[in-house]
């Protein structure tokens, strides 16, 4: 049984070794600049390649490195851009209320596109014009990026911190 779960740790170990090779939806990477033309800028790694936002392409050269933010257009196709955003995936901060529909209720975190907060990822009804403390999640299965309140829900089971560790903190709830 414990050669079974080493060689599963081993394989599981290897597999994040291989992906941190490939692009991360939501989240800030450096990447170099592979192509230039008609279609637009592309940049990329090893493994792969996306656009660079039209707006961002003034002055680019190719074989540059960018520090980037990537995220999914509205075609659902990830693309880049030089702005960089407040939260990546994963991480939490608080954000104004910028508008709300039937959907859900939608944040800016400095990257030119909103983020949607699903009804279903509200603790309660966001309103325009209040401010919420949100964390930025990936859903793989729909290529999307959103944002949620539900903030229990989404964090690690186990801390990767220990005894002694210094941490920042935000207290969000009341239990």
């Amino acid at each position: 049984k414990l050669n079974r779960e080493k060689a599963l740790n081993s394989a599981v170990l290897l597999l994040l070794c291989i992906m941190t090779d490939y692009l991360s939806p939501g989240t800030i990477q450096e990447l170099m600049v592979t192509s230039i033309s008609e279609e637009g800028v592309f940049v990329g790694n090893d493994h792969e390649e996306i656009p660079l936002n039209k707006i961002d392409t003034k002055g680019v050269v190719l074989g540059q490195t960018l520090k980037i933010f990537s995220y999914f257009n509205d075609r659902k196709e990830l693309e880049a851009t030089i702005k960089l955003p407040e939260i990546q995936v994963g991480e939490m901060g608080m954000f104004a209320i910028l508008n709300s529909n039937d959907l859900g209720a939608f944040i800016n975190i400095g990257v030119g596109r909103d983020v949607l907060i699903p009804k279903r990822e509200q603790r309660q009804e966001l309103m325009a014009n209040r401010r919420a403390l949100i964390m930025l999640c990936y859903d793989s299965a729909n290529h999307r990026l959103f944002g949620t309140t539900k903030i229990f829900n989404h964090l690690k089971e186990e801390p990767d911190f220990k005894r002694g560790d210094e941490i920042e903190m935000t207290i969000f709830e009341k239990l």
